[in-house]
Protein backbone atom coordinates (compact mmCIF):
# COMPACT_ATOMS: atom_id res chain seq x y z
CA UNK A 1 0.00 0.00 0.00
CA UNK A 2 1.16 3.26 -1.32
CA UNK A 3 2.46 5.65 1.82
CA UNK A 4 0.37 8.92 2.37
CA UNK A 5 2.25 12.81 2.89
CA UNK A 6 0.22 14.25 5.69
CA UNK A 7 0.25 18.11 6.07
CA UNK A 8 -0.74 20.39 9.22
CA UNK A 9 -1.25 24.09 9.42
CA UNK A 10 -2.54 27.27 8.26
CA UNK A 11 -3.17 29.05 5.27
CA UNK A 12 0.80 28.74 4.52
CA UNK A 13 -0.18 24.93 4.77
CA UNK A 14 -3.54 24.72 3.13
CA UNK A 15 -4.89 25.13 -0.47
CA UNK A 16 -5.46 28.16 -2.15
CA UNK A 17 -8.98 28.66 -0.05
CA UNK A 18 -11.75 30.24 -0.63
CA UNK A 19 -11.80 30.60 -3.49
CA UNK A 20 -14.35 32.03 -6.47
CA UNK A 21 -15.15 34.57 -4.04
CA UNK A 22 -17.50 37.72 -4.91
CA UNK A 23 -16.21 39.58 -4.60
CA UNK A 24 -12.54 38.02 -5.56
CA UNK A 25 -10.69 37.79 -3.24
CA UNK A 26 -6.59 37.49 -3.17
CA UNK A 27 -6.57 33.94 -4.47
CA UNK A 28 -9.06 34.58 -7.56
CA UNK A 29 -7.10 38.20 -8.18
CA UNK A 30 -3.87 35.74 -8.39
CA UNK A 31 -5.91 33.60 -10.77
CA UNK A 32 -6.80 36.24 -12.86
CA UNK A 33 -3.12 37.57 -12.71
CA UNK A 34 -2.42 34.36 -14.02
CA UNK A 35 -4.94 33.80 -17.12
CA UNK A 36 -7.36 31.60 -15.01
CA UNK A 37 -5.96 29.16 -12.73
CA UNK A 38 -2.79 28.67 -9.61
CA UNK A 39 -0.16 27.05 -9.45
CA UNK A 40 0.30 24.06 -7.27
CA UNK A 41 1.26 24.35 -3.67
CA UNK A 42 4.82 23.12 -2.14
CA UNK A 43 2.72 20.19 -0.08
CA UNK A 44 1.45 18.83 -3.32
CA UNK A 45 4.70 19.42 -5.34
CA UNK A 46 6.53 17.42 -2.22
CA UNK A 47 4.08 14.40 -2.62
CA UNK A 48 4.83 14.12 -5.95
CA UNK A 49 8.50 14.51 -5.71
CA UNK A 50 8.46 11.88 -2.82
CA UNK A 51 6.17 9.86 -4.87
CA UNK A 52 3.72 9.57 -1.73
CA UNK A 53 -0.41 10.02 -1.48
CA UNK A 54 -1.62 13.52 -0.44
CA UNK A 55 -3.66 14.39 2.98
CA UNK A 56 -3.32 18.01 3.33
CA UNK A 57 -5.16 19.08 6.44
CA UNK A 58 -4.40 22.82 6.66
CA UNK A 59 -6.87 25.05 7.48
CA UNK A 60 -6.22 28.82 6.69
CA UNK A 61 -6.62 31.36 9.51
CA UNK A 62 -6.51 29.37 12.26
CA UNK A 63 -4.24 29.18 15.86
CA UNK A 64 -1.92 26.22 16.68
CA UNK A 65 -4.69 24.81 18.88
CA UNK A 66 -6.67 23.88 15.83
CA UNK A 67 -3.58 22.58 14.12
CA UNK A 68 -2.80 20.18 17.13
CA UNK A 69 -6.71 19.22 16.88
CA UNK A 70 -6.35 18.73 13.11
CA UNK A 71 -3.87 16.57 13.72
CA UNK A 72 -5.81 14.00 16.54
CA UNK A 73 -8.94 14.34 14.37
CA UNK A 74 -7.11 12.59 11.60
CA UNK A 75 -3.54 10.75 13.27
CA UNK A 76 -5.88 7.30 13.76
CA UNK A 77 -5.31 7.52 9.77
CA UNK A 78 -1.60 7.03 9.56
CA UNK A 79 0.57 4.09 8.80
CA UNK A 80 3.94 2.99 8.95
CA UNK A 81 6.17 4.93 6.44
CA UNK A 82 4.10 8.07 6.29
CA UNK A 83 5.65 11.80 6.33
CA UNK A 84 3.84 13.82 8.55
CA UNK A 85 4.78 17.67 8.42
CA UNK A 86 3.00 19.64 11.04
CA UNK A 87 3.08 23.94 10.75
CA UNK A 88 3.08 25.44 13.62
CA UNK A 89 1.83 29.25 13.47
CA UNK A 90 2.41 32.56 15.49
CA UNK A 91 1.44 32.40 19.49
CA UNK A 92 -0.32 35.45 18.90
CA UNK A 93 -3.81 33.16 17.72
CA UNK A 94 -5.94 31.70 20.34
CA UNK A 95 -9.39 29.92 20.87
CA UNK A 96 -12.47 32.08 21.68
CA UNK A 97 -16.18 30.21 22.60
CA UNK A 98 -18.72 32.38 20.71
CA UNK A 99 -22.16 32.72 21.40
CA UNK A 100 -22.93 29.77 19.22
CA UNK A 101 -20.97 27.61 21.82
CA UNK A 102 -18.31 26.82 19.11
CA UNK A 103 -14.94 27.30 19.36
CA UNK A 104 -13.52 30.40 17.33
CA UNK A 105 -10.11 31.09 16.21
CA UNK A 106 -8.85 34.60 17.01
CA UNK A 107 -6.34 36.65 15.00
CA UNK A 108 -4.73 39.24 16.22
CA UNK A 109 -5.68 41.70 12.59
CA UNK A 110 -9.31 40.74 12.84
CA UNK A 111 -12.30 43.23 14.27
CA UNK A 112 -15.00 40.17 16.42
CA UNK A 113 -16.19 43.40 18.29
CA UNK A 114 -19.64 41.86 16.85
CA UNK A 115 -19.11 38.59 18.90
CA UNK A 116 -16.96 40.04 21.66
CA UNK A 117 -15.78 42.15 24.68
CA UNK A 118 -12.34 43.88 22.08
CA UNK A 119 -10.96 45.18 25.18
CA UNK A 120 -10.50 40.92 26.51
CA UNK A 121 -9.45 40.50 23.28
CA UNK A 122 -6.61 42.85 23.55
CA UNK A 123 -5.32 42.23 26.93
CA UNK A 124 -5.18 38.10 25.84
CA UNK A 125 -3.41 39.43 22.69
CA UNK A 126 -0.77 41.43 25.06
CA UNK A 127 -0.33 39.16 27.44
CA UNK A 128 0.01 36.48 24.71
CA UNK A 129 3.30 38.24 23.34
CA UNK A 130 5.56 36.94 26.18
CA UNK A 131 7.11 34.05 24.96
CA UNK A 132 6.15 31.45 27.53
CA UNK A 133 3.08 30.75 25.40
CA UNK A 134 5.57 28.65 23.10
CA UNK A 135 5.96 26.65 26.11
CA UNK A 136 2.60 25.28 24.68
CA UNK A 137 3.88 23.86 21.59
CA UNK A 138 6.42 21.89 23.60
CA UNK A 139 3.45 19.57 25.11
CA UNK A 140 1.81 19.35 22.04
CA UNK A 141 5.26 18.42 20.19
CA UNK A 142 5.48 15.45 23.31
CA UNK A 143 2.03 13.89 22.21
CA UNK A 144 3.11 14.49 18.92
CA UNK A 145 6.17 12.83 18.48
CA UNK A 146 5.46 9.91 21.16
CA UNK A 147 2.25 8.94 19.10
CA UNK A 148 4.87 9.15 15.37
CA UNK A 149 7.43 7.01 17.41
CA UNK A 150 4.60 4.10 17.85
CA UNK A 151 3.18 4.84 14.42
CA UNK A 152 6.64 4.19 12.92
CA UNK A 153 5.90 7.46 10.68
CA UNK A 154 8.76 9.95 9.91
CA UNK A 155 7.89 13.18 11.22
CA UNK A 156 8.96 16.86 10.78
CA UNK A 157 7.73 20.02 12.00
CA UNK A 158 8.59 23.62 10.53
CA UNK A 159 6.80 26.98 11.02
CA UNK A 160 7.57 30.78 9.53
CA UNK A 161 7.87 32.15 13.13
CA UNK A 162 11.09 29.60 13.40
CA UNK A 163 13.37 32.80 14.37
CA UNK A 164 11.41 32.66 17.76
CA UNK A 165 10.52 29.20 18.13
CA UNK A 166 13.52 27.02 18.02
CA UNK A 167 15.52 28.75 20.05
CA UNK A 168 12.93 28.59 22.82
CA UNK A 169 12.43 25.20 22.01
CA UNK A 170 16.12 24.27 22.28
CA UNK A 171 16.19 25.60 25.24
CA UNK A 172 13.45 24.36 27.38
CA UNK A 173 13.05 21.01 25.67
CA UNK A 174 15.64 18.72 26.73
CA UNK A 175 14.43 15.97 23.92
CA UNK A 176 14.04 19.03 20.94
CA UNK A 177 15.07 17.08 17.55
CA UNK A 178 16.57 19.57 15.35
CA UNK A 179 16.72 16.77 12.48
CA UNK A 180 12.74 17.03 12.60
CA UNK A 181 12.95 20.60 12.35
CA UNK A 182 13.04 21.95 8.86
CA UNK A 183 14.53 25.23 9.05
CA UNK A 184 17.09 27.44 7.55
CA UNK A 185 19.95 28.38 9.51
CA UNK A 186 21.41 32.04 9.10
CA UNK A 187 24.60 32.20 7.28
CA UNK A 188 25.89 35.04 9.50
CA UNK A 189 24.32 33.95 12.64
CA UNK A 190 23.94 30.33 13.33
CA UNK A 191 21.61 30.69 16.60
CA UNK A 192 19.45 32.54 13.78
CA UNK A 193 16.73 30.55 11.85
CA UNK A 194 14.82 32.09 9.23
CA UNK A 195 12.87 29.82 6.54
CA UNK A 196 11.19 32.82 4.32
CA UNK A 197 15.07 34.22 4.15
CA UNK A 198 15.80 31.49 2.66
CA UNK A 199 13.02 32.23 -0.08
CA UNK A 200 13.22 35.20 -0.07
CA UNK A 201 17.21 35.23 -1.40
CA UNK A 202 16.65 32.16 -3.81
CA UNK A 203 13.63 33.69 -5.47
CA UNK A 204 15.51 37.52 -5.56
CA UNK A 205 12.05 38.54 -3.63
CA UNK A 206 9.88 36.67 -5.59
CA UNK A 207 8.50 34.48 -3.45
CA UNK A 208 5.35 35.27 -2.45
CA UNK A 209 1.98 36.73 -5.03
CA UNK A 210 2.77 40.14 -4.22
CA UNK A 211 6.24 40.11 -5.55
CA UNK A 212 4.93 37.84 -8.28
CA UNK A 213 2.72 40.32 -9.41
CA UNK A 214 5.06 43.25 -8.84
CA UNK A 215 2.37 44.38 -6.06
CA UNK A 216 -0.43 43.97 -8.32
CA UNK A 217 -2.57 41.34 -6.01
CA UNK A 218 -1.21 42.42 -2.64
CA UNK A 219 -0.71 39.60 -0.60
CA UNK A 220 1.85 37.54 0.60
CA UNK A 221 1.03 33.88 0.98
CA UNK A 222 3.59 31.96 -1.56
CA UNK A 223 3.11 32.75 -5.00
CA UNK A 224 4.61 29.60 -7.54
CA UNK A 225 8.77 30.39 -7.15
CA UNK A 226 7.93 30.29 -3.67
CA UNK A 227 5.96 27.53 -3.32
CA UNK A 228 8.55 25.64 -5.54
CA UNK A 229 11.55 26.53 -3.17
CA UNK A 230 9.92 25.54 -0.64
CA UNK A 231 8.66 22.21 -1.76
CA UNK A 232 12.83 21.36 -3.11
CA UNK A 233 13.80 22.58 -0.14
CA UNK A 234 11.41 20.45 2.21
CA UNK A 235 12.86 17.65 -0.14
CA UNK A 236 16.60 17.74 0.30
CA UNK A 237 15.98 17.77 4.20
CA UNK A 238 13.50 14.93 4.44
CA UNK A 239 15.17 12.76 1.99
CA UNK A 240 18.66 13.00 4.20
CA UNK A 241 16.30 11.74 7.06
CA UNK A 242 14.82 8.65 5.28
Amino acid sequence: MKNTLWTFGCSFTDEYSPVNCTPPNFYDLFAEYRGGSLPPIWAKILSNKLNLDYQNKGNGAISNYSIFYNFCDWCAQFKEGDVILVQWTTIYRFLMANEDNELQNILPSNDYSESFNMKTIEDVLVNRTKDVWISELVKFTKIINELCKEKRCNLFYWSYSDTDYIPYLKNNFDLFDEKKWITYKDTDDENRYKLLHYLNLESNNKHTISTETNGKVNDFHLGELGHKLQAEYFYNHIKKQL
